[in-house]
Protein backbone atom coordinates (compact mmCIF):
# COMPACT_ATOMS: atom_id res chain seq x y z
CA UNK A 1 0.00 0.00 0.00
CA UNK A 2 1.07 3.27 -0.95
CA UNK A 3 1.35 6.28 1.90
CA UNK A 4 0.91 9.90 1.14
CA UNK A 5 1.73 12.98 2.85
CA UNK A 6 1.38 16.44 2.30
CA UNK A 7 4.17 17.60 2.81
CA UNK A 8 4.19 21.66 1.57
CA UNK A 9 0.97 24.19 1.55
CA UNK A 10 1.46 27.00 -0.39
CA UNK A 11 -1.05 29.92 -0.21
CA UNK A 12 -1.17 31.34 -3.86
CA UNK A 13 -4.11 34.21 -3.50
CA UNK A 14 -6.52 35.29 -1.01
CA UNK A 15 -8.85 35.95 0.60
CA UNK A 16 -9.54 39.14 -1.90
CA UNK A 17 -11.19 41.67 -0.10
CA UNK A 18 -14.88 40.67 0.53
CA UNK A 19 -13.92 37.47 0.20
CA UNK A 20 -13.43 34.33 1.55
CA UNK A 21 -11.84 32.24 -0.83
CA UNK A 22 -8.02 30.57 -0.54
CA UNK A 23 -5.98 29.26 -3.29
CA UNK A 24 -3.20 26.41 -2.14
CA UNK A 25 -0.66 24.93 -4.11
CA UNK A 26 -0.64 21.07 -1.94
CA UNK A 27 2.64 19.32 -2.46
CA UNK A 28 2.17 15.70 -1.71
CA UNK A 29 4.55 12.58 -1.10
CA UNK A 30 3.46 9.50 -2.66
CA UNK A 31 5.73 6.48 -1.65
CA UNK A 32 5.44 2.58 -1.83
CA UNK A 33 3.74 0.22 -3.60
CA UNK A 34 0.84 1.53 -5.58
CA UNK A 35 -2.29 -0.61 -4.89
CA UNK A 36 -5.73 0.05 -7.43
CA UNK A 37 -7.95 -1.51 -5.13
CA UNK A 38 -6.87 1.55 -2.69
CA UNK A 39 -6.08 4.68 -4.19
CA UNK A 40 -3.99 7.50 -2.57
CA UNK A 41 -5.72 10.17 -0.82
CA UNK A 42 -4.81 12.73 2.16
CA UNK A 43 -6.60 14.67 4.19
CA UNK A 44 -6.47 18.77 3.60
CA UNK A 45 -7.76 19.71 7.06
CA UNK A 46 -5.09 17.50 8.70
CA UNK A 47 -2.55 18.81 6.18
CA UNK A 48 -3.85 22.82 7.15
CA UNK A 49 -3.50 21.53 11.20
CA UNK A 50 -0.33 19.65 10.95
CA UNK A 51 1.57 22.19 8.71
CA UNK A 52 0.07 25.81 9.13
CA UNK A 53 -0.17 26.10 12.95
CA UNK A 54 -2.56 28.35 12.77
CA UNK A 55 -5.95 27.73 15.12
CA UNK A 56 -6.98 26.41 11.62
CA UNK A 57 -10.67 24.40 12.90
CA UNK A 58 -12.30 23.50 9.43
CA UNK A 59 -11.88 24.18 5.65
CA UNK A 60 -14.48 23.42 3.32
CA UNK A 61 -13.14 22.65 -0.21
CA UNK A 62 -14.19 24.09 -3.63
CA UNK A 63 -12.11 22.34 -6.11
CA UNK A 64 -8.89 20.62 -6.15
CA UNK A 65 -7.12 20.09 -9.31
CA UNK A 66 -3.25 18.79 -10.67
CA UNK A 67 -0.62 21.28 -10.81
CA UNK A 68 2.48 19.06 -11.81
CA UNK A 69 2.95 15.44 -12.75
CA UNK A 70 4.98 13.50 -10.89
CA UNK A 71 8.52 12.17 -13.41
CA UNK A 72 10.56 9.73 -12.00
CA UNK A 73 12.99 10.29 -14.80
CA UNK A 74 11.63 7.45 -16.88
CA UNK A 75 8.13 7.32 -16.11
CA UNK A 76 5.60 10.89 -16.03
CA UNK A 77 2.59 9.75 -13.96
CA UNK A 78 -0.20 12.52 -13.90
CA UNK A 79 -3.71 12.06 -11.15
CA UNK A 80 -6.31 12.32 -13.66
CA UNK A 81 -8.68 15.58 -12.83
CA UNK A 82 -11.93 14.02 -14.22
CA UNK A 83 -11.12 10.73 -11.22
CA UNK A 84 -10.13 13.51 -8.71
CA UNK A 85 -13.13 12.91 -5.64
CA UNK A 86 -13.57 15.09 -2.56
CA UNK A 87 -15.35 13.51 0.59
CA UNK A 88 -15.57 13.46 4.13
CA UNK A 89 -17.68 16.86 5.78
CA UNK A 90 -16.58 20.01 3.62
CA UNK A 91 -14.77 17.84 0.89
CA UNK A 92 -11.69 17.74 3.28
CA UNK A 93 -10.33 14.27 1.45
CA UNK A 94 -8.73 14.21 -1.77
CA UNK A 95 -8.37 10.63 -3.43
CA UNK A 96 -6.82 10.46 -6.52
CA UNK A 97 -5.78 8.11 -9.62
CA UNK A 98 -2.24 7.27 -10.43
CA UNK A 99 -2.24 7.19 -14.24
CA UNK A 100 0.80 6.68 -16.67
CA UNK A 101 0.36 7.55 -20.15
CA UNK A 102 -1.15 11.26 -20.26
CA UNK A 103 0.24 14.00 -18.72
CA UNK A 104 -0.96 17.90 -16.86
CA UNK A 105 -4.03 16.03 -15.47
CA UNK A 106 -5.37 14.79 -18.56
CA UNK A 107 -7.74 12.02 -19.26
CA UNK A 108 -6.12 9.27 -22.00
CA UNK A 109 -3.74 7.40 -19.22
CA UNK A 110 -4.28 4.38 -17.59
CA UNK A 111 -3.62 3.66 -14.16
CA UNK A 112 -0.74 2.60 -12.82
CA UNK A 113 -0.87 -1.28 -12.15
CA UNK A 114 -1.05 -3.14 -9.27
CA UNK A 115 2.62 -2.91 -6.99
CA UNK A 116 4.69 -0.59 -8.99
CA UNK A 117 6.95 0.82 -6.67
CA UNK A 118 6.15 4.78 -6.38
CA UNK A 119 8.27 7.42 -4.81
CA UNK A 120 7.85 10.88 -5.97
CA UNK A 121 5.96 14.39 -5.19
CA UNK A 122 2.92 15.73 -7.19
CA UNK A 123 1.49 18.89 -6.86
CA UNK A 124 -2.37 19.96 -6.32
CA UNK A 125 -4.31 23.23 -6.57
CA UNK A 126 -6.92 23.52 -3.97
CA UNK A 127 -9.92 26.41 -4.09
CA UNK A 128 -11.14 26.44 -0.40
CA UNK A 129 -12.42 28.75 2.63
CA UNK A 130 -10.58 28.29 5.83
CA UNK A 131 -12.14 28.74 9.38
CA UNK A 132 -10.28 29.58 12.52
CA UNK A 133 -7.17 30.76 10.66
Amino acid sequence: MSTQTVVALNQLKGPHPGGDLHCYEVVVQVTGSYLTATQPSFDLLAAFQSLCHEGVSDINVKAVTLFQDYNDGTNVYTADNSEIVLSSTHNKVVTFELDSGATDGDTGGTEVTNATAISGYLSFIAVLTITGA
